[in-house]
């Protein structure tokens, strides 16, 4: 279509007078008890054929009737150079678009046309697509360009699933070896013995394995049993219950990495089912393919280039382009084709890591992280030889994630990578520890305490639960011992969590040990005894907690001192009081002076009285030397780390470039001496442990 040509076409635009302009529809409305007429105007429609550019293509003007007798625009029908059907459109206005014909969804429309001949001329010229383009004249162009659209949108997302199938080409059914991967470690916990209830010693069961009856030892349910027939443990449940149930379905995800041409490869994540439903023995195995993921190495780099997930809904196919997901996913890692991907890479690998073997005892666990924490945690080897899984998971998950703080991961031996010496090592093959558990047996050696294995076990598996920290642990130390405070949790337990949440976020143990801090922050505030075991560890928990909580909430207790902040005086004031000729920093004598130093300066250090009197933080006061009296700027410092949190004035203001010089006069000169003394303590603990 030569358009330029086209646009320059004349317009007829005064046609009023022709008899078509001046129809009307009339609308007969009957009701129950009126009946009426109205009037709706319609379009007028007008077509012939041009081949002035020595091309044949249809014009069709459109017209609003009388009395309006307004010209709306131009449709121009025809082909471009590559042969396809091509239109556009000339508005009154003058502007031009490829939109479709207009079309009004919300009210009838009807189409007069010009005169007899018109609709004979848009059928001749449409005359090959009858097939798909019903109706006449107006309708028939609307129905033709509808059609053309769906072809062009097919047409679109073949190529783009042609494309897909070329460059996932390699990809293969999962091989049978994963099938047996998949129902002899990932669904194993899937086997069941589904027996009958009965009052004798033995029972008659049905395995969902081998599909056979056989007959076993009475047995409650999740007791494990061994199929006499198959030989396969599996998991005892009771059939009548089974049946009268609505099934239940146990779910994993997998990740399979397929070997491509060369270094690529493609990491396939499916979905793993197996239904129990309407009293079948048999599970009914859904095994479904949800994201495929190519990669590449660019040196020793892995590159991820192209991400496809399945959409059933995707016009273009099952699979699409564009749609992206974390391939850091810890999932079931097959192990069979992980060396035969890996060790292609160059010079990748020099501790000679077995990959599958890693992966058959961390998983689940993340393809690419594995990959980045073999080449670059030369300690990952030792660390598996030595039985420690649950380290080697956490060194390869957290290692990217900047949460394994105080570790040297470039050495080779233990105790330079993580302080372990062959002392600690015996009693950790027995505790398999985690990071966190690393870290809390570190802390519980440094008390000095006799290390007992059974007593560290069970409080790593509560802790699992309570999710206690490294400073929580040493508060726990300070006043009894850590086999003490697993009996008073275990008491607990037993009295308030006797169901089983079926959630984890709806599971009471999870907020123990907040509550529990709480109760000991408030008992120290009121001065109990916590010497006492019955103070410290009351019977009824609950009751002790609200009672204490509540005291401290007292408006005439929040109100008054606190005097543990008196008693904190003498001690803080040696350590890190200082003066020069300008300004001098100095603790608080009392509570009261905290009160005045938020008023003051409109601040909100008042609230910090709590966290100053159970030594969670320290307030310190930075005064001119000339006015010790009023307050200037206030400085909180971590106790622990002994690290500046903040420094502010009046109504929050950051401080001036002369206070930032007398804080690090200070800081070198009281907090470097201290932290050098807390580190040498520690290490001396280390060594003597």
């Amino acid at each position: 279509m030569q358009r330029k040509k086209l646009l320059a076409l004349e317009i007829n635009k005064n046609r009023a007078d022709v008899p078509a302009m001046q129809a009307v529809v009339e609308f007969q409305h009957k009701g129950k008890y009126v009946n009426y007429t109205t009037h709706q105007y319609n379009y007028v429609y007008d077509a012939f054929i041009d081949e002035s550019t020595g091309e044949k293509t249809l014009i069709v003007d459109m017209f609003k009737p009388a009395p309006a007798a307004e010209f709306l625009y131009r449709l121009f029908i025809g082909k471009n150079k590559q042969g396809d059907d091509k239109w556009f459109i000339v508005k009154s206005d003058g502007t031009v678009s490829e939109s479709s014909l207009p079309v009004d969804y919300y009210c009838n429309q009807f189409y007069y046309q010009f005169s007899a001949d018109t609709d004979k001329v848009i059928d001749e010229y449409l005359s090959d697509t009858k097939s798909y383009a019903k109706g006449k004249g107006i309708k028939k162009i609307i129905a033709w360009q509808k059609a053309v659209r769906e072809k062009r949108l097919k047409d679109k997302y073949q190529k783009i699933k042609d494309s897909i199938s070329y460059e996932l080409a390699e990809i293969r059914p999962l091989p049978q070896a994963v099938h047996k991967w998949i129902d002899n470690t990932v669904m194993a916990y899937s086997r069941y013995m589904f027996y009958d209830a009965n009052s004798k010693k033995q029972t008659t069961a049905r395995c969902s394995v081998c599909g056979n009856e056989v007959t076993i030892n009475k047995v409650r349910s999740g007791d494990k049993v061994t199929c006499p027939v198959c030989h396969k443990k599996c998991t005892a449940k009771p059939y009548r219950k089974y049946l009268n149930s609505n099934g239940f379905c146990n779910r994993e995800t997998i990740m399979y990495l397929q070997p491509f041409k060369g270094t690529r490869f493609c990491a396939r994540e499916f979905i793993i089912e197996y239904y129990f439903d309407c009293g079948r023995i048999n599970p009914y195995i859904r095994i479904k393919e949800l994201v495929r993921t190519t990669c590449d190495f660019d040196g020793q780099e892995m590159r991820v280039q192209e991400q496809y997930t399945y959409d059933e809904d995707y016009k273009g196919g099952d699979w699409r382009k564009g749609f992206y997901k974390s391939v850091n996913s810890s999932l079931q890692l097959y192990p069979g084709t992980l060396n035969k991907i890996f060790k292609r890479v160059k010079g990748f690998n020099k501790w000679h890591i077995d990959y599958g073997k890693i992966a058959r005892l961390c998983n689940p666990i993340a393809f690419e992280k594995l990959y980045n924490a073999v080449n670059k945690v030369a300690s990952l080897n030792n660390i598996i030889n030595n039985g420690l899984i649950n380290l080697a998971r956490d060194v390869i998950t957290y290692r990217y994630n900047g949460n394994i703080d105080g570790y040297d991961l470039t050495k080779g031996s233990l105790s330079k990578s993580f302080g372990i010496t062959k002392d600690d090592l015996k009693i950790l093959k027995h505790l398999n520890p985690g990071i966190l558990e690393l870290q809390l047996y570190k802390a519980y050696q440094q008390t000095g305490r006799k290390i007992d294995i059974e007593e560290l076990k069970e409080f790593f598996t509560i802790n699992a639960m309570i999710n206690c920290g490294v400073n929580d642990m040493r508060r726990i130390l300070e006043h009894s011992s850590l086999r003490k405070f697993c009996q008073f949790f275990r008491r607990w337990e037993n009295g308030n969590c006797a169901k089983q949440y079926d959630s984890y976020y709806w599971d009471q143990r999870r907020t123990f040990f907040r509550d529990y801090k709480d109760y000991i922050e408030n008992a120290t505030l009121l001065e109990y005894d916590l010497s006492n075991l019955e103070v410290l560890y009351p019977k009824n928990f609950k009751q002790a907690h609200d009672l204490a909580s509540d005291i401290v909430n007292d408006k005439n207790f929040s109100e008054g001192e606190l005097p543990q902040i008196a008693r904190q005086y003498e001690k803080y004031r040696n350590l890190y009081s200082y003066e020069d000729k300008d300004f001098c920093i100095m603790p608080p004598v009392r509570h009261n002076d905290l009160k005045n130093e938020g008023k003051t300066l409109c601040h909100c250090v008042a609230t910090y009285a709590k966290k100053v009197a159970t030594e969670k933080t320290i307030i310190l006061f930075i005064r001119k030397t000339s006015e010790k009296e009023k307050p200037y700027f206030t400085l909180e410092l971590n106790p622990v780390t002994l690290r500046i949190e903040q420094c502010r004035g009046f109504e929050n203001c950051s401080y001036p470039n002369k206070v930032k010089k007398f804080m690090d006069k200070w800081y070198k000169t009281k907090i470097e001496p201290l932290k050098t003394l807390k580190r040498s303590k520690e290490k001396c603990q280390t060594t003597e442990a």
